[in-house]
């Protein structure tokens, strides 16, 4: 009963971790241990003049593992989501 509960709380959490920002910003002065969001940002260079191509293809593989946790996990999700909404 609570499966689909937890499931949807623990992807939501996942996904707010994954997407962390601000925080691993201010403490990885070192692009070698920066993460994924962080990284990114160190692919545009200071011009504004950016390689579109790379910086794609690195957005596309950070997307991969939330999307397949999505993917997998999507009947769960949507259980766990609509059964707090449903009255009765």
């Amino acid at each position: 009963m609570s499966g689909p509960t937890m499931v949807a709380f623990g992807i939501i959490t996942v996904v707010n971790e994954w997407n962390e920002y601000l925080w691993p910003f201010l403490m990885s002065d070192d692009e070698s241990v920066a993460p994924l969001p962080v990284g990114l940002t160190f692919l545009q260079q200071a011009e504004g003049i950016t390689n579109w191509g790379p910086v794609m293809a690195v957005t596309l593989l950070a997307m991969l593992p939330i999307l397949l946790i999505f993917i997998v996990l999507q009947r769960q999700m949507i259980k766990g989501l609509t059964s707090g909404a449903v009255k009765g």
